[in-house]
């Protein structure tokens, strides 16, 4: 049985849903996308964006995902905690498996930073771990 994966991932200031005129949806903007995060001062606060995208994944099954921030010293400092996904019972047949998927976007606002170093985006898609998403948060003063 094929298993849902993290297909990309992206660190950015933050996530912007747009208007585009002529489309039945809105667009997403990330602005800046980065790889690391600089703040003035450690410990720090920042805020910023981690947009996930998952595939290979049966939106009209159950399913669940999780999304975890932990620091250098292995201290989880973020936990969405396990959410339900919604079952989409309208989902396009024409898709294969392979190209089924979701993103998500999460805004995350005064994130506990005690430290530098790096940082891991843990993502849990039906209790299963992916690959750790790596950047590096790093102060101004030196």
């Amino acid at each position: 049985m094929k298993e849902p994966y993290v297909a990309n991932f992206m660190l950015s200031d933050e996530t912007r849903e747009v208007v585009n005129q002529g489309r039945n949806r809105p667009d997403l903007l990330l602005v800046n996308p980065t790889s690391s995060i600089r703040v003035p001062f450690i410990p720090a606060t920042p805020s910023f964006a981690v947009s996930v995208g998952i595939l290979q994944i049966n939106l009209e099954e159950e399913n669940d995902i999780q999304i975890k921030l932990v620091s250098p010293n292995e201290k989880t400092v973020f936990d969405t905690g396990v959410v339900p996904l919604p079952r989409d019972l309208n989902s396009n047949k024409n898709i294969p498996l392979e190209g089924q998927g979701f993103n998500v976007n999460l805004n995350l606002q005064n994130v506990p930073c005690r430290e530098e170093g790096t940082y891991v985006v843990d993502v849990y898609i039906n209790g299963l771990k992916s690959n750790g998403f790596k950047f590096y948060v790093y102060s101004e003063e030196r």
